[in-house]
């Protein structure tokens, strides 16, 4: 009675918010089935003019490079990117 309302009022707003909440979540799945692709990349050129002790480093790293994680829905095409920091399993996790 702190509110003073019924406490039949109160369940019926409870269940109503609960109905609300469901029906949310399943056009959040419907949205979300079919097969999806998930790929990163790294964009940034190639460092010019450096000093030879600086090109004798071998590899593809990732050092002065941007990283974006993208997904793309195959049912219609549609595109989500974002770059992040880091791409680790929990920078990922976190942007997702």
């Amino acid at each position: 009675q702190l509110a003073n309302v019924n406490s039949n009022t109160v369940n019926n707003w409870y269940h109503t918010f609960r109905v609300w909440i469901a029906t949310y979540q399943e056009e959040q799945i419907a949205k979300s089935a079919g097969e999806f692709e998930l790929d990163e990349s790294y964009f940034g050129g190639v460092k010019k003019k450096t000093h030879a002790e600086e090109r004798r480093k071998r590899g593809r790293g990732a050092e002065n490079k941007i990283s974006m994680f993208g997904i793309k829905k195959r049912d219609d095409g549609s595109v989500y990117t974002q770059i992040i920091g880091k791409c680790l399993k929990i920078n990922l996790i976190a942007h997702y």
